[in-house]
């Protein structure tokens, strides 16, 4: 999912127009946020999620959103057999790696809502990026909020998982996330921006054109199995998930805010606009 930035680094893209790129990984998106809001300059772009973006910019940094990644939400919550429905979720373990606020979390919520329940109708159990499918596999959570490679690697590690439902049906109007900078970057060096957001277009362009390369390099990244990554490929390549000429259109940025206005994430008073 989050592949074009490592494309863009691997096929030689970012040099192309002149980027020498370093590209770190955080613990979800309000740690790459603070990274890059105080990070003194060293993060250039970061690629959060909506929430804590939109979170940011009701509380009045002054960030700018570039470019995104993909348009929908390409996760799915994943369960325990024993868990059927939606309502099935009362009094059970959900993992919210990156905690309240993170993009599984507000997921999470999305999921609850559709049914009725809230997250005082569950207990959070704050996990590891790293640990959220031996989570699963162990019992010590009951569901989560997983990307399509993760929920083939969890449900091959514990074949009685079973997707409760694909977020993207949940919440259908939901902007999933975007490249973001800060105004002081925009001021400083325009140019550079301009250049990775063209450099991650022609990235996205060559993921679609090169199926077997792109899949080498998420299994070099994600550490997955080939099959594992080669369905997470055509899944997302089949629903045209990284957009190509498409862009943040305001019908797009709108209908994301209100999403997370319904969430809770933000109030109506202070939506970003």
């Amino acid at each position: 999912m989050h592949i074009p930035v490592w494309v863009a680094q691997d096929t030689g893209i970012f040099a192309k127009y002149g980027i020498e790129a370093k590209i770190f990984t955080f613990e979800g998106g309000p740690s790459a946020l603070r990274a890059l809001i105080g990070g003194g300059g060293q993060i250039n772009v970061a690629a959060p999620g909506i929430p804590p973006f939109v979170a940011a910019l009701s509380q009045g940094s002054e960030l700018k959103a570039i470019g995104t990644y993909a348009v929908r939400h390409p996760v799915a919550m994943v369960v325990q057999d024993e868990i059927k429905r939606c309502e099935d979720l009362r009094g059970k373990k959900i993992g919210t790696p990156g905690g309240t606020g993170a993009y599984s979390e507000v997921m999470a919520r999305g999921m609850l809502q559709s049914c009725g329940l809230s997250p005082r109708d569950v207990s959070y159990v704050n996990i590891a990026t790293s640990a959220r499918v031996p989570a699963l596999a162990t019992n010590q959570i009951d569901a989560i909020v997983l990307h399509v490679d993760q929920v083939y690697e969890a449900i091959k590690t514990k074949p009685s998982l079973h997707i409760l439902g694909h977020m993207a049906q949940v919440l259908p109007k939901g902007w999933y996330a975007a490249y973001v900078t800060t105004g002081d970057q925009i001021r400083d060096d325009p140019k550079l921006l301009e250049n990775v957001v063209m450099a991650l277009m022609e990235a996205n362009r060559f993921i679609y054109q090169n199926r077997d390369r792109t899949i080498d390099i998420g299994v070099k990244y994600t550490k997955f199995s080939r099959d594992i990554v080669e369905k997470t490929y055509d899944d997302l390549a089949r629903i045209g998930i990284w957009p190509v000429n498409e862009g943040l259109s305001p019908d797009l940025v709108t209908a994301g805010i209100e999403t997370e206005v319904q969430l809770g994430t933000i109030s109506a008073a202070i939506k970003p606009t």
